[in-house]
């Protein structure tokens, strides 16, 4: 397979038409196909813990608040628990499932997993979060402060807005932070 054959084969693009033909072949018009694959977002807060199901596209499948998560263990089962019923109330197949992201307030050392967290989150200090999100679900786990979520999200980059974030931005982040996705 070629790399376009593998993205096809495997759902991430589909052909939607021909193009005019300048002499030859006419072009193969393609789409990337955003319900290829999903990823969970996971907010943990000290009040309230956010669930954010998107697809490829980055675009909201379906988002629900729940009451803050306190203990990280019981944090880890939930997440797990609300990882196989989001999709399933979404209709989305596991398998479509990149990976799940994780951002808390406060410090986080995201090489090794651990939450280092502010005052109100104390009993976070030091749980090893990504790992047993790992553990739990099977899935690859990125873990990072809310403010560079927020950042990364709105574009912005060592104190710069680039205005837009493209599907290579988010491959690259992805295949760095979430794994394989971006292996084509």
């Amino acid at each position: 397979y070629t790399t376009l054959g593998r993205l096809e084969r495997d759902g991430f693009v589909v052909e939607v038409g021909r193009g005019a033909s300048t002499g030859g072949k006419p072009r193969t018009l393609l789409r990337i196909e955003p319900t290829a694959r999903y990823a969970l977002g996971v907010q943990l807060g000290a009040d309230a813990t956010t669930f954010v199901l998107a697809d490829l596209g980055g675009a909201t499948v379906s988002r629900w608040r729940r009451p803050a998560l306190t203990d990280p263990q019981e944090a880890v089962d939930v997440i797990g628990t609300e990882v196989d019923g989001s999709l399933e109330r979404a209709g989305v197949p596991r398998d479509r499932l990149i990976g799940l992201g994780v951002v808390a307030p406060g410090p986080q050392l995201a090489a090794s997993g651990i939450a280092l967290a502010p005052p109100a989150m104390t009993a976070w200090v030091d749980f090893p979060l990504r790992a047993r999100l790992e553990d739990r679900t099977g899935l690859p786990v990125l873990l990072d402060n809310d403010a560079t979520a927020t950042a990364a999200q709105l574009g912005i980059i060592d104190g710069y807005t680039t205005g837009t974030v493209t599907v290579q931005d988010t491959a690259a982040n992805l295949e760095a932070n979430v794994g394989g996705f971006g292996s084509y």
